[in-house]
């Protein structure tokens, strides 16, 4: 039978404590990592049986740091932040440097086996919600070069414009969002791809789609989420941005797509807010 091992990477003691106490309440294997060092000798102790890793981090200069740290020393496994700081840019710098979940201290044991479950029970388990959008794109990529047609990308990003992200908000978005991207995926054809980031987001790949098509794509989903918003007041305070990309140099590389889908979206959401 298989150990299931989750990881912490981080400096606090006490939480590494309470994470023991959690985890092997419920038959995990728990290894803590207080240095990069140590993270990297625990994954190729637990290799294969890993779940999960969790970052802990605080609101200061390391703490993208420390995500970027446990990204590097396993780039597919599931990475969930925890901090204790409910702030929309650290939420947003975290996702975007690969975190699948972000967790606000404190938090109840029960929220936390639900997180960890569902990344257990995703078909996607052991990549991070950022490496199955790169392994999307780089097969439409290769397509497109193959079959020599045009190729647009998009990213479709639902928030609200609150100061601070916590865990009753996210909660919200799990609840609100499934529905709207369902929907939304009508406007577009059987031809082209979608996948999920995290609770907010939606990338697209749009086969045969030209930049100078890209207006029509974004005018017919706005369109679509307005007249959908009419039976869901829920929607009310949510804003969406769309990003859209379609010109790739020779050269261009699925990350180059992705991070600049992920960092326009985030400085389009700064501006909003």
């Amino acid at each position: 039978m298989e150990e299931k091992v989750c990881i912490l990477y981080g400096k606090n003691h006490f939480t590494a404590l309470r994470l023991e106490t959690i985890f092997n309440n419920v038959g995990f294997k728990f290894l803590y990592s207080k240095n990069q060092f140590v993270l990297k000798e625990n994954i190729e102790l637990a290799k294969k049986d890993i779940v999960c890793i969790l970052v802990e981090i605080e609101d200061n200069d390391e703490a993208i740091g420390l995500v970027n740290d446990a990204k590097a020393s396993a780039a597919s496994v599931p990475l969930i932040v925890l901090s204790d700081t409910p702030k929309r840019t650290l939420f947003i710098n975290a996702i975007v440097a690969g975190a699948i979940d972000f967790i606000v201290k404190p938090f109840e044991d029960r929220l936390l086996m639900e997180r960890i479950s569902k990344i257990m029970d995703s078909p996607n388990s052991s990549f991070s919600y950022n490496e199955a959008a790169l392994e999307m794109i780089r097969i439409e990529l290769i397509k497109s070069q193959k079959g020599k047609y045009h190729l647009g990308f998009g990213l479709i990003t639902f928030f609200k414009p609150v100061k601070d992200y916590n865990a009753k908000l996210e909660q919200q978005y799990r609840k609100d969002l499934p529905e709207v991207f369902s929907n939304l995926g009508k406007s577009l054809f059987e031809t082209d791809i979608k996948q999920l980031i995290g609770s907010q987001s939606m990338l697209v790949a749009l086969t045969f789609c030209t930049s100078e098509q890209l207006p029509v794509v974004e005018n017919k989903i706005t369109e679509l989420y307005n007249k959908f918003k009419i039976d869901h007041s829920s929607l009310d305070k949510y804003l969406m941005v769309q990003v859209f990309y379609s010109k790739f140099e020779e050269g261009t590389e699925a990350v180059d797509i992705l991070n600049l889908l992920m960092s326009t979206t985030k400085k389009t959401i700064e501006d909003l807010r």
